[in-house]
């Protein structure tokens, strides 16, 4: 749980910026406006709002518990990624502009290949650091695209 809901958060983080508290939209909405319909649960008294919405909203997407799926039946389950695009939709919230260059690579290995992504920031220095992010889905479940997002978030913090 401690993993999605982390993923959650670089998520929200990414997705919610175009909404920052001090921000408003055509509409007149700001990051204040996103708030849940039950109370703050036990285990997280400290939650945000915004994060206790994406949580609410992931639990009416009604995903069956993992370790009574087979790895096929599991990928197709609702998503913490899911939960934040159903609220981003919700209210009237833009994906964020790319905050950076994201190159595709391959590298064949005996038996196969690995597949890779370089995320770059699109400003700054041209020397980075290098972060090897393996993602959370035990190779089995998770792909890419579901920790895309953190990925990207790494590469902006970088510069």
């Amino acid at each position: 749980m401690k993993t999605v809901l982390m993923g959650v958060a670089v998520m929200m983080m990414i997705g919610f910026s175009a909404c920052k508290k001090d921000k408003k939209n055509d509409s007149g909405f700001t990051y204040d406006n996103i708030q849940p319909k039950g109370p703050k649960p036990s285990w997280g008294p400290d939650i945000t709002p915004q994060m206790q919405t994406v949580i609410e909203v992931l639990d009416t997407l009604a995903p069956i518990p993992f370790y009574t799926l087979t790895p096929e039946q599991a990928r197709l389950q609702p998503s913490a990624a899911d939960a934040v695009k159903r609220v981003m939709v919700n209210y009237n919230i833009a994906a964020p502009a790319m905050l950076t260059d994201t190159a595709v690579r391959d590298i064949p290995v005996s038996g196969g290949t690995i597949h890779l992504r370089i995320y770059t920031p699109k400003t700054g220095g041209s020397v980075y650091p290098v972060i090897v992010y393996y993602h959370g889905g035990g190779w089995v479940i998770a792909t890419n695209d579901t920790y895309d997002a953190s990925a990207q978030a790494l590469a902006v913090k970088a510069n």
